[in-house]
C-alpha cells in the first residue's frame, strides 16, 4: 500500500508480519544519492538498521601561515565506550615524523620525505569512553587541517581489516588520484573510509567526485593556502577489494589513504521449519476429556542456536483460524496459547556454533474444541535481540458427536395393573463438540412369557407430564427427540444438559410378578436432525 506522509506513522504501528510498505519520497534539494535518500526516509520514520553509523564528526584547521607542531580537534561530546574513532590529518609541505594521537593506532601515513609538498595520515582507536580532544604531533612546524569521526556499529576488537594509500603525488600536482586498492576484505559488512589530503585548499577547486559510490561526509580548509582534507565513506556489503578515485577541479600535490573497518554482524533472524502436528492430518477428540496434541518444529538461528534456545524463547499457539487469530487469548473452544516447546532429538549443542535444534511440546485439547479444517499450530522462535521467525501447520479437528446418560437403567418400581408409574428422569449431557439430538426406541418388556408392549412407555421433555394426555409413545422405530441444548462451551461445569422424563402404564390384563424388563435405545444424532 501507498500512504501519504500523515498516514505513515500510524500505519507503521499496525504492520503485520510479512507486510510491505511503499513510501514515495519527493526530494527538492541538492543532488543526493539513492542510498542517502533511503537513509533519510528511514531516519524520518524511526526505522533503524544494524551496522556502522556516524555518531559525530568534527573538522578543524590552523589559520593560514600559523605553523604548529601539534594540533587538536575537539569533539562536541565525549566518545561512547566501544565506538570507533577515526582521525585524519593533512599537513602542509614536509611534516617530518608524524605521531598519532595518544591511544590511537596508525592506519597509513605519507612518506615523511624532505621534499614532500603534501603530508598526511589516518589513525583509529576503540573508545574507552569520554575521548574529546584528539591531538596529532609532527616534527616540522606547519599549517594543518584535521578531521575526527566517531562511529557505532563496529566490532570492538581487531576492527581494522585492510587499508591502502597512494603516495604517487606527494611532490607532483594532479587533479585526480586513486586511493590505492586494498587487499580483499575478510567479511561482507564493513565501513570503508577514504581520506583525500592536498597541499592547499585554494588549489582543489570547489567540487569533488568519488567513484564506486563513495559519499563525501566532510571536507575542510582555510580558504587561503592551508592544507585541504576531504573524507568519503561507503558501507560495504560484499567481500572484495576496495578502491575509489577522487577528482577535483584544480591541480595540487596530494595524498590519499583508505581503510575498511569491520562492522558488527547484523543479527540473523531465526527461522522455523518442519512444523508438524500429531495426530495428523485429522484429530478425533475423546468425549468428556482432553486429547493430547503434540507440536514439533525445527529452529535455526545462523548466529548460533543458543541465541534462541538459551537466550530467547520458543512458543506455540494452537488455534482455530476460522474463528480467531494467532494473537488470541486462551479459550478452550478455539485457542490454546503459550505452549512451551523444549529440545528433543537434534538438540542445540552448547558452544559448538550449531545453528539448528528440534523442539516439541504438547497441549491438552478439550472435547468441546470447535470442529474445523483450519486448526493451526504456529511456532515462533525469538532470539536475544527480540528478532523472531515463525511458521505454521494445519490439521482438521473432526466433529465429535457424543453424550452421557446419568443412569444405566430406568427402574419404574412396582406398578399395579392399570396404574401409572412414578416419573423417572434420565439426564443427557452433551460431551462432544457439537449440539446433539437423540433418537429414542425400545423393545417390549417381558417376564415369564408375559409381555408389556413397548408403547406403554411414554417420554417427554416436560417435568411431571400427564401420561394420558401428554408425552410421546416409545416404539420399536427410532424416533427423533429434539434437545434444547447446544454445543458445550466449557467443561467445568458442562452446562449442556437436559432431562428426558419417563412413565410406564401397566395394562389391566398383565399378571402380577416380574420384574418385567427390556432395553431402551438412545441413539445420538447431530443437533438439528430432529425437527
Amino acid at each position: 500500500p501507498v500512504y501519504a506522509e500523515t498516514d505513515v506513522t500510524s500505519y507503521l504501528s499496525n504492520l503485520n508480519d510479512g507486510s510491505n510498505l511503499l513510501v514515495i519520497a519527493n526530494w527538492n534539494g541538492p543532488a543526493i544519492t539513492s542510498t542517502d535518500l533511503v537513509a533519510a526516509v528511514r531516519l524520518e520514520l524511526g526505522i533503524t538498521t544494524p551496522g556502522p553509523a556516524l555518531v559525530q564528526q568534527k573538522t578543524n584547521y590552523t589559520t593560514y601561515s600559523t605553523p604548529v607542531t601539534s594540533f587538536t580537534t575537539t569533539l562536541d561530546t565525549g566518545a561512547t565506550a566501544g565506538n570507533l574513532i577515526v582521525a585524519g590529518i593533512a599537513i602542509d609541505k614536509a611534516s617530518g615524523a608524524i605521531t598519532v594521537p595518544a591511544g590511537f593506532n596508525l592506519v597509513q601515513k605519507s612518506a615523511e620525505a624532505a621534499g614532500d609538498i603534501s603530508s598526511g595520515a589516518m589513525a583509529y582507536k576503540i573508545a574507552t569512553g569520554g575521548e574529546k580532544d584528539i591531538t596529532w604531533t609532527w616534527t616540522n612546524a606547519k599549517d594543518a587541517t584535521a578531521w575526527v569521526g566517531e562511529y557505532s556499529g563496529l566490532v570492538t576488537s581487531d576492527v581494522l581489516d585492510v587499508s591502502a594509500e597512494n603516495e604517487s603525488y606527494l611532490q607532483t600536482a594532479t587533479d585526480s588520484l586513486s586511493t590505492g586498492t586494498t587487499a580483499t576484505t575478510s567479511q561482507t559488512d564493513e565501513l570503508a573510509i577514504a581520506v583525500f589530503i592536498s597541499d592547499s585548499g585554494n588549489a582543489v577547486g570547489t567540487t569533488r567526485t568519488w567513484t564506486n559510490d563513495f559519499t563525501v561526509i566532510a571536507e575542510e580548509t582555510d580558504t587561503s593556502g592551508s592544507p585541504f582534507i576531504c573524507v568519503a565513506t561507503k558501507t560495504l556489503s560484499t567481500i572484495g577489494t576496495v578502491e575509489s578515485i577522487v577528482s577535483h577541479g584544480g591541480s595540487d600535490e596530494s595524498y590519499t589513504v583508505i581503510a575498511t573497518f569491520k562492522a558488527t554482524a547484523a543479527n540473523q533472524t531465526p527461522t522455523v521449519t518442519s512444523v508438524s502436528i500429531t495426530p495428523s492430518p485429522t484429530i478425533t477428540l475423546d468425549a468428556d476429556t482432553t486429547t493430547t496434541v503434540t507440536i514439533s518444529a525445527t529452529i535455526t538461528d545462523n548466529d548460533d542456536c543458543e541465541d534462541v534456545f538459551d537466550d530467547g524463547t520458543i512458543t506455540a499457539v494452537f488455534y482455530d483460524a476460522d474463528a480467531v487469530t494467532d494473537s488470541c487469548s486462551q479459550n478452550y473452544n478455539n485457542c490454546y496459547p503459550n505452549i512451551t516447546l523444549t529440545e528433543v532429538g537434534n538438540t542445540c549443542d552448547t558452544g559448538t556454533s550449531d545453528p539448528t535444534g528440534d523442539v516439541s511440546g504438547t497441549v491438552d485439547v478439550w472435547f468441546h474444541a470447535n470442529p474445523g479444517t483450519n486448526w493451526t499450530a504456529k511456532v515462533t522462535a525469538t532470539d536475544a535481540a527480540s528478532a523472531s521467525g515463525s511458521n505454521t501447520q494445519t490439521v482438521t479437528i473432526n466433529t465429535l458427536i457424543a453424550f452421557e446418560l446419568d443412569i444405566t437403567e430406568i427402574d419404574y418400581g412396582t406398578v399395579d395393573p392399570n396404574q401409572i408409574s412414578a416419573q423417572k428422569a434420565v439426564l443427557i449431557t452433551t460431551t462432544g463438540n457439537v449440539a446433539i439430538d437423540v433418537e429414542l426406541s425400545g423393545e417390549n418388556m417381558t417376564w415369564s412369557g408375559n409381555t408389556i408392549d413397548v408403547s406403554q412407555q411414554k417420554y417427554s421433555a416436560t417435568d411431571e407430564f400427564n401420561w394420558e394426555t401428554q408425552g410421546e409413545f416409545l416404539s420399536g422405530t427410532p424416533t427423533c427427540h429434539e434437545l434444547s441444548t447446544g454445543k458445550p462451551e466449557q467443561h467445568d461445569p458442562n452446562l449442556e444438559t437436559e432431562y428426558i422424563y419417563w412413565k410406564l402404564k401397566v395394562p389391566t390384563d398383565k399378571p402380577a410378578g416380574g420384574p418385567y424388563s427390556s432395553t431402551n435405545y438412545f441413539d445420538i444424532v447431530s443437533g438439528g436432525t430432529c425437527p
